[in-house]
């Protein structure tokens, strides 16, 4: 892989902002050559602005797990890009299967926060992914195409990067994964569809996976073409793992 890897955990509803200011200390002084990979933590809002501080000038990046359209307004309980970049956010995450499965957000609201986050200067990472039922009715293919052509309708911001993660819905957190080569299968696809979407402007992705990446795998997947980097969940939530994990990737 010509360009660094990319490593983010996504700690979910989980920690108190003392045991994420304290994890993610952790992780920056754990991991080695840290020049060599990119790494950020999706937190929740309420540690945010702690973490950023804790962690500025340090070569860990902080991320938000969801956000909304608007940059203000009446909107109770949500929160735009901009107050996300002013606490302290690089990247903010869009679409994932459980925003879609819990919460009800449709291909349209993720297309509308997809290009929110990259109107402020903030690194989307927009989730795509088929489950169990689609996989086994041999839609997949359809699927993803169906959510980049939604996400990506319509003008998008001029400038920056994005990233598309490729994250099965049926390998959340089950343990089971497609192999590697099937992943990179579907990110090739990602990168066709997005090409002929937006022309040029398609060398602004970064292409991920994510779902059950384990200490065991994580290679095999970055050793692949078109995985750029991969998104790590539950096992993210030991920062000495998820450090055993970045580490990993790191060549000596």
């Amino acid at each position: 892989m010509d360009k660094k890897p990319i490593i983010f955990a996504n700690w979910k509803m989980y920690k108190t902002v003392e045991e994420s200011v304290r994890d993610s200390l952790k992780i920056d002084s754990s991991i080695r050559n840290p020049h060599q990979v990119e790494v950020f933590i999706l937190l929740s809002y309420t540690s945010i602005y702690a973490v950023s501080q804790a962690l500025r000038g340090k070569s860990v990046k902080v991320g938000a797990q969801n956000v909304f359209w608007e940059d203000s307004g009446s909107y109770t309980g949500e929160v735009s890009p901009l107050q996300l970049k002013d606490a302290g956010c690089e990247y903010a995450m869009v679409g994932h299967a459980e925003r879609r499965e819990i919460f009800g957000e449709d291909y349209g609201m993720i297309a509308r926060k997809f290009k929110a986050v990259m109107r402020h200067g903030l690194i989307p990472i927009l989730c795509v992914g088929e489950s169990e039922q689609e996989r086994a009715s041999g839609k997949t293919e359809e699927v993803i195409r169906n959510q980049l052509e939604v996400a990506f309708g319509g003008t998008v911001p001029p400038g920056g990067q994005f990233y598309i993660l490729y994250e099965p819905v049926w390998a959340i957190g089950t343990g089971v994964t497609p192999t590697p080569q099937e992943a990179n299968h579907i990110n090739l696809l990602v990168a066709e569809v997005i090409r002929g979407l937006i022309g040029k402007s398609a060398e602004r992705a970064r292409i991920l996976y994510g779902g059950s990446v384990s200490e065991e795998n994580i290679s095999k997947f970055l050793s692949m073409d078109h995985i750029d980097g991969v998104g790590i969940g539950k096992a993210s939530l030991d920062p000495e793992n998820f450090a055993r994990l970045v580490n990993a990737c790191i060549r000596d």
